[in-house]
Order: C-alpha cells, then sequence, then structure tokens
C-alpha cells in the first residue's frame, strides 16, 4: 500500500443571480429578482431606476434574507411610476452589495410607459377662418395643440386646459 495526499481547498461559490425581471402592473413597476448561493457575505439590494438608460439612481434596499435556503426570491415595487415625467421608458438595475462594500451590477431591465393616444377630430378641414377641435381625455390635463401649414411650419400654438370626458374647442386659423 502506498500513501496518497489529496488536499482540497474550500471555495465559497459566489452569489448567483438567476432571474432579473421588471413588469408594469397597474400603475406601478414590479422588480423581482431571484438569487442562489446566497453566502453570509452578502448583505443587501439596491434597486435602482434611471430615465436615459445611463444614469441611475438608487430608490430603494432590500436585506439579504438569511432563512439559509439555497433558492431565494425577492421583489421591490416602484410605486406611481405613471406620474413621473417620463413619457417613455424607466430603466431598472439591481446592485448586489456585500458587507465589505463591494458590489455587481445586474443587466439593465426597462417598463414601457403605454402612451395613451387621444381620439380627436377637426371640422371643417380644410378650414378659411376657423376649425372645430374635440378630444376625450382620461383625466384633466392641460393640452397643447400645434398648428402647422402644408409646409410643416408651426403657425399657431393653443394651450387647453382639458377636462375629463369630452373637450371642444373652436380655434381661430385665419
Amino acid at each position: 500500500n502506498s500513501n496518497t495526499t489529496f488536499q482540497t481547498c474550500a471555495t465559497i461559490l459566489p452569489i448567483q443571480l438567476t432571474s432579473f425581471n421588471t413588469v408594469k402592473k397597474d400603475n406601478n413597476a414590479l422588480v423581482t429578482w431571484t438569487v442562489e448561493n446566497q453566502d453570509a457575505n452578502a448583505d443587501r439590494f439596491v434597486i435602482e431606476r434611471s430615465f436615459n438608460g445611463n444614469t441611475f439612481t438608487a430608490i430603494g434596499t432590500t436585506p439579504v434574507n438569511v432563512n439559509g435556503a439555497l433558492r431565494i426570491d425577492y421583489s421591490y415595487t416602484d410605486l406611481n411610476i405613471t406620474g413621473t415625467k417620463n413619457n417613455g421608458v424607466i430603466y431598472y438595475r439591481l446592485r448586489s452589495v456585500d458587507k465589505n462594500g463591494s458590489f455587481v451590477n445586474s443587466d439593465i431591465k426597462n417598463v414601457k410607459l403605454t402612451n395613451k393616444t387621444i381620439a380627436m377630430s377637426l371640422y371643417p378641414n380644410p378650414a378659411k377662418t376657423y376649425t372645430n377641435l374635440t378630444f376625450e381625455l382620461a383625466e384633466a390635463s392641460k393640452v397643447t395643440v400645434t398648428i402647422s401649414d402644408a409646409a410643416g411650419k408651426t403657425v399657431n400654438t393653443v394651450n387647453i386646459n382639458g377636462v375629463k370626458g369630452i373637450n371642444q374647442k373652436q380655434i381661430e386659423i385665419a
């Protein structure tokens, strides 16, 4: 018999982000993620938001769940995203932070805000002296109407304080 020596090293598997998703739910954005191999060095998750996809701001923090499970699901709700001044896309990323301050950023996900179209009618069209604008709004808001000539040149701009429901405005175009 010969003596054989084996040397083993204990390695800690890094935390693994197995899923990261964002979805618009009512007027909110639901951010969900799943991690595996979460160890004692993990400290928190920072949820970050951006309106341009480049500059991110922290909007929330979730502490790690130390229940010892191999797979852990998390979620965060960004409230009232339809009330933001952004009309297109909101970007999200997740920052996984360890107790020593080191961190890793996730991929970037986004939520598309649906812009409701305004159904409107304009009559008479073409017109010489005035035209009637009729449109419906889901809620009261300020509306800016830009009137352009056939070449696309702006000839007039009208601001209207729209009310919820049907709105009618006679616009002078002479």
